[in-house]
Order: C-alpha cells, then structure tokens, then sequence
C-alpha cells in the first residue's frame, strides 16, 4: 500500500511515519506532503492507495485537496487537531478520522478498514466527495466483520443498540447487518439526516414510521416493528409531527 502523509507539521508528519512503521507488512511506501498545492503535485504523479489528510493548512483545506483531485480514487482518512463536531460526518464516507495525538488503536481500525476497502477505494472515494460536495449525506459506508457494506440512507429502517456494536435493519435485503462501530456515533451522525434516537437503543427512519401508540410508548414502522419510545424521548417525538 502506497501512502501519503499531508499535513504543515513536520513533526505531525514524523509521528504518522513512525506509527505506519508497525505496518510494514502492509505498507510499501510512505511519502509527505506540506500542503494542498504539494499533496497535488504528488498525487498527479503517483497513484496513492491511502492519504492521511490534516483539514487545516496554510494554503488551504484538506477540502479543497478532494475538490482539485478530480478522478483519483485515493482512499482518505482525516487527521485533525480540533474534534469539530461537523466533520464527524465524513468519517462515514472517509476510512477515519483521527484526532491529534494519533491513537494507535484508532489508526490500527483505520488501516485495518483500509485493507478492506481496498479493492473498491474508487467507490469509497466518490462518496466522500458527493458527501463534501452536496454538504449532504446520502449514503453510508458501514463496516462490518465481512468489510462494508455501502446503502442508501433511505433503505435503513431503523438501528438498535448492541452493546459496543449497532444492529441495522433494512427496508429490503440484506434485512440486518451488524456494525462495529456505536449507535452513540451513528446518532450524532444521522439525527440530522431524518433519523431520531426513540430510545437509548434505537434509532429509527422518520420516513418509516407509521404510527404513535402514546398508551404502549411506542412507535409502529411501516413493516409492522413496534419499537419503544423512551419516556424522555416523548415530548421531543410527538413535537417532530405537531
């Protein structure tokens, strides 16, 4: 695997290099960049497999990095100093999204997610600009034991909680999938996409909902699945279709 490091800081540069030397059997080559117009010059010559990509540089974001890479199909993982909320959204498009000082165990799940997409980075690399582009989420990447699986945000009926894990439940086939990532997470994502958290182990498909039964505390989906609504969570419910 063919890598690039972009990023201002030498010394943050540095760091990724001598955590990316654990990979060795999976990493051939590492190259750096300081910059949006260097990291172009590098990725117009070479065909990288992976960047790791710092959102804020002098010259630029790492934004505007996707929006001049034009057809390369580089998978991308952000690295960043600030947990700006707002850019959590693309870790689902992204392989990752490592908050600075790089945790090791958090870039072990970004490599090991690599490796996985690694034969459909051109897929994954589309969403991630269609995603950046629209300011809009429309699908997800959702990893799994088996790699990922790609959907489209309307063929998720709803999510339920699995301990450390979340259970999707599809409109159609596959009907369930388990994803190694939280329902914590998939909320902060989703909420704002027509998604609401009814209870603290689902999260439903506003669009699937079908009725409110306010004596059982529970919401009907249009396939018949009768899910709890938590008493917390009933003002802030019923307000949604008032």
């Amino acid at each position: 695997m063919k890598i690039l490091l972009v990023d201002d800081e030498e010394s943050a540069r540095k760091s990724m290099r001598n955590k990316l030397a654990r990979y060795n059997g999976q990493v051939r080559s590492i190259d750096e960049a300081d910059g949006v117009q260097s990291a172009l010059l590098q990725i117009n010559n070479q065909d990288y497999d992976l960047i790791f990509l710092d959102i804020q540089m002098p010259d630029g974001t790492g934004f505007d990095l996707l929006e001049k890479m034009g057809d390369h199909t580089s998978m991308v993982a952000f690295t960043t100093a600030y947990d700006d909320f707002a850019l959590k959204a693309f870790e689902f498009a992204a392989i990752g999204y490592l908050l600075k000082p790089v945790d090791t165990d958090k870039l072990d799940m970004v490599m090991q997610h690599a490796g996985q997409l690694r034969s459909n980075r051109s897929s994954q690399y589309k969403l991630l600009v269609d995603s950046y582009r629209e300011k809009k989420i429309r699908k997800l990447v959702i990893p799994n034991s088996e790699g990922f699986l790609i959907t489209e945000l309307s063929d998720i009926l709803f999510i339920q909680s699995d301990v450390n894990y979340s259970v999707f439940h599809f409109v159609q086939s596959p009907k369930t999938l388990v994803s190694s990532k939280t329902l914590k997470e998939y909320t902060q994502i989703l909420e704002p996409e027509g998604f609401f958290r009814v209870h603290q182990s689902y999260l439903i498909n506003l669009s699937y909902a079908r009725e409110y039964k306010k004596n059982y505390s529970e919401v009907v989906l249009t396939d018949g699945t009768h899910v709890p609504v938590a008493r917390q969570k009933k003002m802030a419910f019923q307000a949604l279709f008032a």
